[in-house]
C-alpha cells in the first residue's frame, strides 16, 4: 500500500486486517507525518514482524549540490528521523528518492550510507524511486547489481510519456530486469 496520500491511521489499520502486508512511505510525506502514522499503527497493531516497511530519503526539497561528501550525513541524519518515526530498529526497503538520472543514483556518498545501513542492519533491501529516464536507470541497475529494488512508474494510460516519449524501451529494460534475475542472484 503506497501511504502517501493516507493520514488517517484507520486507513492504515483496516489494510492491513484485510491482508496489506506492505506500506510505503517517505520521509518527506506531510512532512513526516505520513511514516509517524505508520509507525504508530504498526507498533500499536503488534504487527512489525508481520509487515515490510518501504521508506524513501528525499534530498532535492531544496537546492544543494548533492555531490559533497556531506550529503551522506544528511542522507543518515534523515534516515534515523525514519526509524524514529516509524517506531522501529530497520525496515525493509530504503530507497533514494527521486533519482533523476544515473550519475545520481550511483553519487559515491549514498552508496556509502546504503552499505553502511545494511551492514548495520538497519536496511534489508537497497532501492532507488526513478524521476527520470527509468529505462536508462534501470539498465545500469541491472548492470550495476548495487540496488536490490527499483520504483518504477509504470502505468498503461501514460502512452508516449514513458521513457521520452518511446514506452517500448522501459518496457524492454524491465523485461530483461526480470530475465536476469539479477537480485536473487545476489
Amino acid at each position: 500500500m503506497g501511504v502517501m496520500n493516507a493520514s488517517a491511521a484507520a486507513v492504515v489499520e483496516q489494510s492491513y486486517k484485510r491482508g496489506i502486508r506492505h506500506f510505503d512511505t517517505a520521509w518527506f510525506y506531510q512532512r513526516g507525518m505520513n511514516e509517524s502514522m505508520v509507525g504508530e499503527t504498526v507498533e500499536r497493531l503488534g504487527c512489525r514482524d508481520k509487515v515490510a516497511i518501504g521508506t524513501k530519503i528525499f534530498l532535492k526539497e531544496v537546492e544543494r549540490d548533492l555531490y559533497t561528501p556531506s550529503i551522506k550525513a544528511l542522507f543518515l541524519e534523515r534516515f534515523e528521523q525514519s526509524l524514529q518515526r516509524l517506531r522501529t530498529s530497520y525496515v525493509d526497503i530504503l530507497y533514494y528518492h527521486a533519482a533523476g538520472e544515473v550519475r545520481e543514483m550511483n553519487n559515491p556518498p549514498i552508496l556509502e550510507a546504503f552499505e553502511e545501513l545494511k551492514k548495520a542492519g538497519k536496511v534489508r533491501f537497497s532501492g532507488v524511486s526513478f524521476h527520470g529516464d527509468q529505462a536508462a536507470m534501470l539498465d545500469d541497475m541491472r548492470r550495476s547489481r548495487f540496488w536490490d529494488v527499483a520504483l518504477v512508474l509504470f502505468n498503461a494510460a501514460m502512452g508516449n510519456e514513458i521513457s521520452g516519449g518511446n514506452p517500448a524501451r522501459l518496457t524492454t529494460a524491465l523485461e530483461s530486469a526480470a530475465a536476469d534475475g539479477s537480485a536473487s542472484s545476489r
